[in-house]
């Protein structure tokens, strides 16, 4: 289950597999879910999967990412675990 963080003020959405029966989430649905190209941010327990042109886009800082990265994030975010991503 893979978990969307809004850089905006909206509720964060989960997402899995679209049959439900594996834990592998579909690259396009992550590149959809950031909005462009996907650059990919390595945690201690997983990813976080972030626009890889987000900062010369001008997108929004990302607080909740950012904390969890422990770095600056903009735009939207996927959230993985190291077994999630296809």
């Amino acid at each position: 289950m893979a978990v969307i963080i809004h850089a905006e003020p909206k509720p964060n959405v989960y997402f899995g597999s679209p049959e439900g029966d594996s834990p592998v989430v579909d690259f396009s649905r992550v590149q959809s879910a950031v909005g462009g190209d996907v650059a990919i941010v390595n945690l201690a327990e997983g990813y976080l999967a972030v626009n890889e042109d987000g900062l010369r886009l001008g997108l929004p800082v990302n607080e909740a990412a950012s904390l969890i990265a422990g770095q600056r994030i903009v735009g939207d975010a996927v959230l993985l675990g190291f077994t999630e991503l296809d």
